[in-house]
């Protein structure tokens, strides 16, 4: 692994305020290889995969003070560049696991070989190694303007430097481009399940061994099925602040306030991503000319997610006790789907719950004693399904 960066921050004092300029390079480069099925046996690893990211930011901001505000004014540019190999193969004893799978499932009436017409042990592996160089690549472009200002309202209440009011807001702007090119390995076992379903072979893929069937014999990442895509997304969100603060003591500050945040979708950079999203992604339709019918697993699907959005609502004193309300639209949630990582939308997440937090300083010099304590209530809906935790 191998990683350098470089910024640089340049200010200039004007009649008016304070310009700050903010630039930075990053550079991040590395190999990666692993035994990926954790054992003792060859089934899957990844040979030597390179992957590289660049990010350029841009950040520009004038600050100053005008009487009874302080205020502050902002340019940000930020261009990513994301360039990644997935070079994934499959063991010796990949095909013997694969008919213990599938063996298993259907009772010892299947083997991989009655399911694509390949003698066995030649389904993969044959005659050379089974071996997917999948590249998967994302460009991002992102900019945003944004101002934060204070407005000192004490001096108007006779509570001078004691009462604040805070407002900010940010546009966000945001475009990705993803890309995941398959490497077209040599997969013989994959090739025959597709020949035996629309090719001629005469076998009805259906049921609920479909999907096992098809994940185990076409593997994603070494997969002659699974199809490449080329997506853009695109976005634009406003996000800001606004809260009412008194400073009861030097020590202790009470406030509400509100805010809503923005984090910004893109792109599942999987080689499963162009299926993942499609209900009863598994089958193989005997006619070609089904290939884009829902279910289909050759059809090329969606491998994007959504922006999440939060609105937070606070009221307490900062430092000791706080109460807050968050709600969540389009909650990314990063899932295990048991062959890799990938980000999908929570419609809604509801998130309640207070925080208490007391800091003793005893006559020991240097020494600070702290306690915190949250009560959280959390609750989501999901695909018909209601989750809730505290």
């Amino acid at each position: 692994q191998d990683q350098w960066g470089i910024s640089a921050q340049a200010d200039a004092e004007l009649p008016f305020g304070t310009l700050t300029y903010i630039g930075s390079y990053r550079d991040w480069f590395s190999w990666q290889a692993g035994d990926d099925d954790f054992t003792s046996n060859d089934i899957i690893r990844t040979e030597r995969s390179p992957a590289a990211v660049d990010l350029v930011t841009q950040e520009l901001r004038l600050q100053g003070e005008w009487e009874w505000v302080n205020w502050l004014f902002g340019a940000y540019y930020a261009h990513e560049e994301i360039d990644t190999h997935g070079r994934l193969g499959l063991g010796t004893q990949y095909e013997n696991y694969a008919n213990l799978i599938i063996g298993g499932l259907s009772g010892g009436a299947l083997t991989v070989p009655t399911l694509t017409g390949v003698p066995n042990g030649q389904n993969f592996n044959f005659p050379n190694r089974t071996i997917g160089d999948n590249r998967f690549a994302q460009d991002t472009d992102a900019w945003a303007l944004f101002t934060h200002n204070i407005f000192e309202i004490g001096q108007f209440v006779g509570l001078e430097d004691r009462l604040h009011l805070t407002m900010g807001l940010r546009y966000n702007w945001e475009r990705k481009k993803g890309m995941y090119v398959r490497g077209n390995p040599n997969n013989p076992g994959c090739d025959g399940l597709v020949n035996q379903t629309r090719g001629g072979g005469g076998l009805n893929l259906t049921g609920p061994l479909t999907n096992t069937a098809v994940g185990v014999i076409c593997f994603p990442f070494v997969s002659t099925a699974v199809p490449s895509f080329d997506q853009t997304f695109q976005d634009d969100q406003f996000s800001g602040t606004v809260a009412l603060s008194f400073d009861v003591t030097d020590e202790v500050m009470a406030y509400v306030s509100y805010s809503r945040g923005f984090k910004a979708g893109g792109f599942n950079l999987d080689s499963t991503a162009a299926i993942r999203n499609n209900p009863g992604a598994g089958t193989i339709p005997a006619n070609p000319a089904n290939d884009s019918a829902p279910g289909n697993f050759l059809q090329e699907g969606d491998a994007s997610f959504e922006a999440e959005t939060v609105d937070a609502f606070e009221l307490g004193f900062k430092g000791n006790v706080t109460g807050f309300d968050y709600s969540i639209d389009d909650f990314q949630l990063l899932e295990f789907t048991g062959v890799s990582f990938v980000t999908d939308n929570v419609k809604a997440v509801k998130v309640r719950g207070i925080e208490a937090e007391i800091i003793a300083t005893p006559p020991i010099e240097g020494l600070t004693l702290s306690s915190s304590v949250v009560y959280s209530d959390a609750y989501y809906e999901r695909k018909g399904c209601s989750y809730n935790a505290a």
